[in-house]
This record gives C-alpha cells, sequence and structure tokens, in this order.
C-alpha cells in the first residue's frame, strides 16, 4: 500500500453502497475521516536497553521510594473545621417558624 502524508482515501469498495448512494458517500467521506497515531518499532539495541532501565527506574522510584519507604500517601493531617447541627419540630412541609405551618402529630 502507498505511503499516506496528510489525507488517505477509503479503498473503493468501501464508498461504494448497493442502494446507489455512491454520490452521497463521495460528498461525505472528506468530511468524516479521522486520524491515526503512527508506531515505529526502533531495532536499536542500545535505545532498546536504555529505555527499558528507563522505565524500570521510574517503576521503582514510584514503587520503593514513594510507596514503601516515603509513605508520603500516608501523611494524615488533623480536620480543622465545626460541626453544626439543628432539630426542627416535624412539619407538614413548611417552615416551622411561621403561625401558619401545621405541625404533624401522632
Amino acid at each position: 500500500s502507498k505511503a499516506c502524508h496528510r489525507r488517505c482515501a477509503a479503498p473503493a469498495s468501501l464508498s461504494r453502497s448497493s442502494m446507489g448512494m455512491q454520490g452521497f458517500w463521495e460528498r461525505l467521506r472528506p468530511n468524516i475521516g479521522y486520524t491515526t497515531p503512527v508506531f515505529i518499532y526502533v531495532e536499536d539495541a542500545r535505545l532498546g536497553i536504555a529505555y527499558y532501565i528507563l522505565v524500570v527506574s521510574v517503576l521503582l522510584y514510584v514503587v520503593v521510594y514513594d510507596f514503601a519507604y516515603g509513605n508520603q500517601y500516608l501523611e494524615l493531617e488533623q480536620p480543622v473545621g465545626t460541626i453544626r447541627m439543628s432539630f426542627r419540630m416535624p412539619t407538614d412541609r413548611c417552615d416551622p417558624l411561621k403561625n401558619t405551618c401545621r405541625l404533624l402529630s401522632r
């Protein structure tokens, strides 16, 4: 298959419909395109070793130093704040401070 730099056209078999909508698909195709990332495989042993050493180093730093040794994720602090609680008489969905409010009776 040929390389595509900006836009890749779909194969002709995908753009045709058996119901005679070829013109529709031809007009729609350039407007609904998408991009995909390009992945490459590097066949250089030195770069591969350097990459895996870096990956293992980061994992060891996070797991060993931060989690096991540092315990920074476990640091505790005293909460600062107040608690407020209020009680009201049971009412029939109205404000108990108003004279027109009925209290619910048992």
